[in-house]
Protein backbone atom coordinates (compact mmCIF):
# COMPACT_ATOMS: atom_id res chain seq x y z
CA UNK A 1 0.00 0.00 0.00
CA UNK A 2 1.59 3.33 -1.04
CA UNK A 3 2.31 6.02 1.51
CA UNK A 4 -0.17 8.89 1.35
CA UNK A 5 0.40 12.55 2.04
CA UNK A 6 -1.65 12.13 5.21
CA UNK A 7 0.64 9.31 6.36
CA UNK A 8 3.72 11.43 5.69
CA UNK A 9 2.21 14.43 7.46
CA UNK A 10 1.34 12.36 10.54
CA UNK A 11 4.84 10.88 10.70
CA UNK A 12 6.48 14.27 10.15
CA UNK A 13 4.47 15.83 12.97
CA UNK A 14 5.82 13.16 15.32
CA UNK A 15 9.42 14.26 14.65
CA UNK A 16 11.30 16.40 17.17
CA UNK A 17 11.11 20.13 16.42
CA UNK A 18 14.65 20.46 14.96
CA UNK A 19 13.93 17.61 12.55
CA UNK A 20 10.62 19.18 11.52
CA UNK A 21 12.42 22.46 10.78
CA UNK A 22 15.04 20.62 8.73
CA UNK A 23 12.36 18.73 6.80
CA UNK A 24 10.36 21.92 6.16
CA UNK A 25 13.51 23.66 4.95
CA UNK A 26 14.35 20.82 2.57
CA UNK A 27 10.80 20.68 1.22
CA UNK A 28 10.69 24.43 0.62
CA UNK A 29 14.07 24.38 -1.09
CA UNK A 30 12.88 21.59 -3.38
CA UNK A 31 9.94 23.79 -4.40
CA UNK A 32 12.27 26.71 -5.14
CA UNK A 33 14.26 24.54 -7.51
CA UNK A 34 11.16 23.97 -9.62
CA UNK A 35 10.56 27.69 -10.19
CA UNK A 36 12.79 29.34 -12.75
CA UNK A 37 14.10 32.81 -11.95
CA UNK A 38 12.76 34.23 -15.19
CA UNK A 39 9.29 32.98 -14.22
CA UNK A 40 9.56 34.74 -10.86
CA UNK A 41 10.72 37.94 -12.55
CA UNK A 42 7.81 37.75 -14.98
CA UNK A 43 5.30 37.22 -12.16
CA UNK A 44 6.72 40.16 -10.17
CA UNK A 45 6.55 42.35 -13.28
CA UNK A 46 2.85 41.49 -13.60
CA UNK A 47 2.22 42.36 -9.95
CA UNK A 48 4.11 45.64 -10.22
CA UNK A 49 2.29 46.58 -13.44
CA UNK A 50 -1.11 45.81 -11.89
CA UNK A 51 -0.28 47.87 -8.79
CA UNK A 52 0.92 50.84 -10.83
CA UNK A 53 -2.20 50.71 -13.00
CA UNK A 54 -4.38 50.62 -9.87
CA UNK A 55 -2.56 53.69 -8.56
CA UNK A 56 -3.05 55.47 -11.90
CA UNK A 57 -6.80 54.75 -11.70
CA UNK A 58 -6.90 56.04 -8.11
CA UNK A 59 -7.87 52.62 -6.74
CA UNK A 60 -4.73 52.34 -4.65
CA UNK A 61 -2.94 54.93 -2.59
CA UNK A 62 0.68 54.49 -1.51
CA UNK A 63 1.52 54.73 2.19
CA UNK A 64 4.81 55.31 3.96
CA UNK A 65 6.90 52.42 5.19
CA UNK A 66 6.11 53.41 8.76
CA UNK A 67 2.37 53.34 8.06
CA UNK A 68 2.61 49.99 6.29
CA UNK A 69 4.51 48.48 9.24
CA UNK A 70 1.98 49.96 11.69
CA UNK A 71 -0.86 48.34 9.76
CA UNK A 72 0.94 45.00 9.64
CA UNK A 73 1.59 45.11 13.40
CA UNK A 74 -2.07 45.95 14.00
CA UNK A 75 -3.24 43.08 11.81
CA UNK A 76 -0.89 40.57 13.46
CA UNK A 77 -1.99 41.71 16.92
CA UNK A 78 -5.66 41.30 16.00
CA UNK A 79 -5.02 37.75 14.77
CA UNK A 80 -3.40 36.83 18.10
CA UNK A 81 -6.38 37.99 20.16
CA UNK A 82 -8.82 35.26 21.16
CA UNK A 83 -12.05 35.36 19.18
Amino acid sequence: MPTTVEDLRAKALELPLPDRYALAHDLLESCDEEVREDEVDELWAEVITARLEAMDRGESVPVSRAEALRRIDELVASKRRPS
